[in-house]
């Protein structure tokens, strides 16, 4: 299966049949439609400004689990923050014991040849993610 066989996200996720390719260091564009980055803004406001510049899409910088809509004309749009599969105690260079505003989350998403798309966070919480109707903990 194509699961054991590679680490690469595009190989993972299928991406070359789409004709996908991601650059690992840049903005990656899936159908023109949905923009994938690791992001740079780690404000509360970053889904808000990363729909502004890029369009709908996801990063993961801020490891949060924030996202944005926005309805116009033409439907939604909307930003998504990966959250983080992290510890989000003990962070080695918050050596005073903060706690970091972070979220442990991951998300889905599905794009259709069209370009229409729908993505999901899922949270973990407490070491536990509700996921296709399973509780895993």
């Amino acid at each position: 299966s194509r699961w054991s066989k590679s680490t690469q996200l595009e190989d993972i996720l299928d991406l070359k049949k789409f004709n996908a390719f991601l650059s690992y260091n840049g903005v990656d564009r899936i159908h023109k439609t949905f923009t994938l980055v690791h992001g740079v803004q780690t404000s509360e406001g970053a889904p808000k400004a990363n729909l502004k510049k890029y369009g709908c899409g996801t990063s993961g910088h801020s490891h949060r689990a924030n996202s944005f809509l926005e309805s116009h004309i033409d439907g939604v749009r909307g930003w998504f923050e990966s959250g983080c599969l992290r510890t989000t105690r003990d962070i080695e260079y918050l050596p005073h014991g903060e706690i970091p505003n972070w979220q442990q989350a991951f998300l889905t998403l599905a794009i259709r040849p069209s370009g229409w798309f729908s993505c999901q966070t899922h949270l973990i919480v407490d070491h536990k993610c509700l996921f296709n109707g399973v509780l895993y903990q």
